[in-house]
């Protein structure tokens, strides 16, 4: 498996499509902002089709699946986190553990709302932990998130996934900005 991007960095970003993608944008804005659930079911099938495309598929199936998390206050206004729908299909599909002990602790702006790089990351700082390191240790993850903008969200949990002695990690997103 080769890095797309990103070559320095701790994990393999597999991003299933472009965000410039009129048709993924809409759907993956519709998704999160109106709360169509339902949408959960078509980019988990468009994540599978693209983990089933690459060339490292021993390394998927010995895998823990992991969402990306909201702050608790966030996921009760919109009602769902949209990162763990789409883990729950991917990890159903393939029949791979899914791993919910990862919480997001501090409750940050969205990034898209962030001006610079700087503010993106003291944003996203130490705001995730994990609730039971053993859970995680020395397996391999798949990261799930919708979208792949910038980077600091995925590196930031990275990090934290890497500080607790997890494997190889693959960020899967929907959709790469």
């Amino acid at each position: 498996m080769e890095k797309t991007c990103h070559p320095k960095s701790r994990f393999f970003l597999a991003s299933a499509g472009e965000y410039n993608d009129p048709v993924l944008q809409k759907i993956i804005q519709s998704f999160q902002y109106q709360g169509i659930r339902n949408l959960a079911p078509v980019l988990g099938e468009f994540l599978i089709k693209y983990l089933n495309s690459l060339n490292s598929q021993s390394s998927i199936l010995n895998s823990i699946i992991i969402p990306i998390p909201l702050h608790k206050s966030r996921e009760r206004q919109r009602g769902f986190n949209q990162a763990k729908l789409m883990a729950e299909y991917v990890a159903g599909h393939f029949n791979l553990p899914l791993v919910e002990g990862f919480e997001r602790i501090k409750k940050t702006e969205p990034q898209a709302k962030m001006k610079n790089k700087g503010e993106r990351l003291k944003n996203i700082s130490g705001c995730f932990k994990i609730n039971n390191p053993e859970s995680i240790k020395e397996k391999n993850v798949i990261l799930i998130d919708d979208v792949f903008t910038t980077g600091d969200t995925i590196s930031e949990a990275v990090k934290i996934l890497k500080e607790n002695r997890c494997g190889k990690i693959i960020a899967l997103v929907a959709a790469k900005a």
